[in-house]
C-alpha cells in the first residue's frame, strides 16, 4: 500500500500543528551534539513532580529544553517529560530534591565540571565524551535508531531508497558511515514530525530517527489518522543508544543513589510505566542489539 498524497485540508493541518509542536526540538538523537538558543546555566524552579521538601539536600541537574519526549517545558514554565519523569521518581525514592537549569548542549559537561550542578539530565548517552567528563549511571533505557515506513516492504532494502531525517540528530553522518546509505539519498528536513510529514507526501520512501523521538511523534495525536498505517523496526545498536544519567565526577556517592534508585524504577514496574507513558511500548528497545 502507499500513501504518496494527502488531502489539502488535512496536509495544511498537520503543518499546522508542526509548527505548533515541534518548533525547536534542539538535541540530537542518538548523540545530543545541537545547540540551543540558551548559551548559559539560568536558574530554574524546581519541577512540581517532585514537591521540594526543605529537610532534605536540593541538587542542581542540567538540561538542554526542549527535546520532546526527554525533556520539555509544561504549560506552567516547569521542566517536565519522559526523561525527568524517571529521574524524579530516583529522586524521590531516594531522598533528595532536583532543580532543573536550562544550558545549551554545547558546553554542558565543561558546566558539570566547573560549576556547581551534580548532574545533566539531557538525553546523555555512553559517548566517549561522557564517559571522559561524568561519571555515568547505569542505563536506564536503549535508544537506537529507528526505521519507519508505509509500506512493509520497504523495511527490508530501506538503505537504499530515499531517506528522511531530521536536521537535530546525527543521522546525516551516522547513515552513510554505519548503514551504508548513499548521501544522494538522504532528505533532511527541520524535525522529526516534518521528516515524517515529507514521507506521507511521498518524498521519501522512509524516515529514520532516534527510536525515542520517532515513536513518541509516531504514536502523537498530529499523526493519529496514519498510526495504524506506520511500520517501523528498530536498527543495529551501538553503545550510543545506551540512554544514562550523568553526575559530577566529585559525587560518587550520588551515582550510587542514582542507580539504586533506578533499580527499583525497574523492579517494580514504574520505569515501564513512564515510558509507556510517553509512547515508548516497543520491548525491543529495552536491550542493545
Amino acid at each position: 500500500m502507499k500513501f504518496l498524497t494527502l488531502p489539502t485540508a488535512l496536509l495544511t493541518s498537520i503543518l499546522l500543528v508542526a509548527c505548533n509542536q515541534n518548533q525547536a526540538p534542539s538535541n540530537a538523537g542518538n548523540a545530543n551534539t545541537a545547540t540551543t538558543q540558551t548559551t548559559e546555566t539560568q536558574p530554574a524552579e524546581t519541577n512540581t513532580q517532585v514537591a521540594p521538601d526543605p529537610s532534605l539536600p536540593t541538587y542542581t541537574a542540567l538540561t538542554d529544553v526542549p527535546y520532546p519526549p526527554f525533556e520539555f517545558k509544561a504549560e506552567d514554565g516547569t521542566v517536565t517529560g519522559m526523561e525527568i519523569e524517571i529521574f524524579n521518581a530516583i529522586a524521590k525514592d531516594q531522598g533528595f530534591n532536583v532543580q532543573y537549569a536550562p544550558h545549551a548542549w554545547e558546553g554542558i559537561f565543561k558546566s558539570l565540571n566547573d560549576n556547581e550542578p551534580q548532574f545533566v539530565i539531557s538525553t546523555v548517552t555512553m559517548t566517549d565524551e561522557a564517559k571522559e567528563n561524568a561519571l555515568l549511571s547505569e542505563p536506564y533505557y536503549f535508544s537506537p535508531y529507528r526505521v519507519v515506513a508505509l509500506d512493509q516492504t520497504k523495511l527490508d532494502t530501506w538503505n537504499t531508497l530515499k531517506v528522511g531525517i531530521s536536521a537535530s540528530e546525527d543521522s546525516a553522518d551516522d547513515l552513510p558511515d554505519r548503514f551504508n546509505v548513499s548521501t544522494g539519498n538522504i532528505k533532511s528536513y527541520p524535525t522529526v514530525f516534518f521528516a515524517l510529514s515529507g514521507m506521507i507526501r511521498g518524498e521519501v520512501d522512509v524516515v529514520v530517527a532516534d527510536s525515542t523521538v520517532l515513536l513518541y511523534t509516531m504514536n502523537g495525536d498530529a499523526a493519529k489518522d496514519f498510526k495504524d498505517k506506520f511500520v517501523s523496526k528498530t536498527l543495529d545498536a551501538t553503545d550510543s543508544s545506551k540512554l544514562v544519567f550523568a553526575i559530577d565526577k566529585g559525587h560518587p556517592e550520588l551515582l550510587e543513589k542514582v542507580n539504586a534508585g533506578l533499580k527499583k524504577l525497574k523492579e517494580s514496574g514504574e520505569l515501564d510505566a513512564i515510558l509507556a507513558k510517553y509512547g515508548q511500548t516497543d520491548a525491543s528497545t529495552h536491550i542493545a542489539q
